[in-house]
């Protein structure tokens, strides 16, 4: 009991400190538009984890694109719909500090994977594990979300593809915060030449990213 007091307090002097004390808007403000003048760059924030309130503000102010995992919606709460991204974002499945969607779904939360897959796709009953198939609509909604820019990361995408899908999922996540080993140590399992050649799945990611409006072939 004695603990969970002291870690009460520790997280409302976090709060204090972190959140009411500082005066985000205005270094934000300044120290982003710096940022803008010095790179004609499109710049994307990587506003994941805790994040004021104010930061969302200073982004949009700026039109400067935020990140949007959709198992990570700002706040908390659901997990995001396709229409329920904001524009000035990048939508993904996953990301560097992050599990990919396919661990996520087997090991990480399949509570929550099962339902996004029956209740948010409305696909019925979710498999036991990421299937391919599952993971080609899980997919395709981040495609069809309404971001500016849609991202997945290159595990996400070969785990729609029976035979370019690693053993375990869980080997290919990049990094692991708080930890140090098998970080930033990821490696493709074939090289992008080889890649370049399965017209197969190419053409599936193609098909997808086409049919989300994101690119035409014509």
């Amino acid at each position: 009991l004695n603990g969970m007091i002291v870690k009460s307090k520790l997280k409302e002097l976090w709060q204090d400190f972190f959140i009411k004390r500082q005066n985000w808007r205005k270094e934000g403000l300044a120290r982003l538009s710096v940022l803008q003048q010095a790179s004609s760059m499109m710049i994307c924030g990587e506003d994941l984890g805790s994040v004021p309130d104010e930061a969302y503000v200073v982004l949009n102010q700026l039109g400067i694109l935020g990140l949007r995992i959709q198992r990570w919606p700002p706040g908390g709460g659901p997990l995001l719909k396709d229409d329920e991204y904001p524009y000035l974002s990048v939508s993904a499945s996953s990301c560097h500090d992050c599990s990919t969607l396919r661990a996520w779904y087997d090991f990480d939360d399949p509570k929550s994977a099962h339902k996004l897959y029956s209740e948010q796709l409305g696909k019925g009953v979710a498999p036991p594990v990421c299937t391919d198939v599952a993971s080609q609509l899980i997919i395709e909604s981040v495609f069809n979300s309404s971001s500016m820019w849609a991202i997945i990361p290159l595990q996400d995408l070969t785990d729609m593809w029976g035979d370019l899908r690693g053993n375990d999922p869980r080997e290919d996540a990049i990094n692991r915060p708080g930890e140090t080993a098998g970080c930033w140590s990821w490696k493709m399992r074939m090289t992008l030449n080889q890649l370049n050649h399965r017209g197969d799945f190419n053409n599936f990611v193609a098909k997808l990213v086409e049919r989300a409006g994101r690119f035409s072939t014509l």
